[in-house]
């Protein structure tokens, strides 16, 4: 018990320190991780409350980069996808679900080191895809991330914007899907309330810490740690997919 709280607390550290660095790194590097000690849906409603901490948090930090306007249409289009997500929750079993994390990943992975850029003449649709994705994935995986992260990075902001705006809209689809999560049945916490107790301060370290290093990071460098941990993060899922096969 005393080895499995210990790597809780420090993949939470982790995830904590990559979410204040990148403004949504925190599912991408727990996910696979805590896998090894939790099934899928214990582990999306771990990831999402823990996550929630940190966003609150960087919201109150960044109140003059990020803009809430910035990303309505994003959330708007996400509850749909938030929907539709908490509905398979219900209906598909951990190993379908796990399987699916691991094709999600590799997919993303793919995209962005092949630095796919959204260039439409219709951003209001690539925006609409992207938000509907983003709660699909947020809801099914905790990896809701990656679609508005390409988006965004398409529209070459700076990474203070990008960081502020993304805070705001996955504190918004994470309200949403915890009131989802809610009603569905779906949100069975009582369980993992050691876990959480542990991970809270853990987090709040990991983001004490990737806070600091954020304001040393190039832009250029940033860019490069967003595609690194989607790498890694895709490598480590779909071996733990493969491995769940071959069983």
């Amino acid at each position: 018990m005393l080895l499995m709280m210990l790597y809780i607390f420090m993949v939470t550290l982790l995830a904590g320190l990559l979410q204040a660095m990148t403004g949504f790194g925190f599912a991408l590097i727990a996910a696979p991780l805590l896998m090894l000690v939790m099934n899928s849906k214990d582990m999306v409603v771990f990831n999402l409350l823990i996550s929630t901490i940190v966003i609150v948090i960087m919201i109150c930090q960044t109140l003059s980069k990020g803009q809430f306007k910035k990303i309505g249409i994003l959330f708007a289009v996400s509850i749909i996808g938030t929907y539709a997500g908490t509905t398979v929750m219900g209906i598909i079993n951990d190993d379908i679900l796990e399987i699916f994390i691991g094709i999600v990943l590799i997919l993303v992975t793919l995209a962005m080191n092949s630095k796919v850029n959204i260039n439409m003449a219709n951003h209001t649709l690539a925006k609409m895809g992207a938000g509907f994705f983003s709660g699909f994935l947020g809801a099914t995986t905790s990896l809701g991330g990656p679609p508005v992260i390409l988006y965004m990075m398409s529209q070459k902001e700076e990474k203070e914007v990008i960081r502020a705006n993304l805070a705001r809209f996955f504190l918004l689809s994470n309200i949403i899907t915890i009131i989802m999560f809610y009603f569905s049945g779906n949100l069975q916490i009582t369980h993992l309330s050691s876990y959480l107790w542990v991970a809270i301060p853990a987090t709040l370290i990991g983001h004490c810490l990737g806070d600091r290093a954020f304001s040393l990071i190039k832009k250029n460098n940033f860019q490069r740690i967003v595609l690194g941990v989607v790498l890694l993060s895709a490598v480590v899922t779909i071996c733990r997919g493969i491995w769940q096969i071959v069983q």
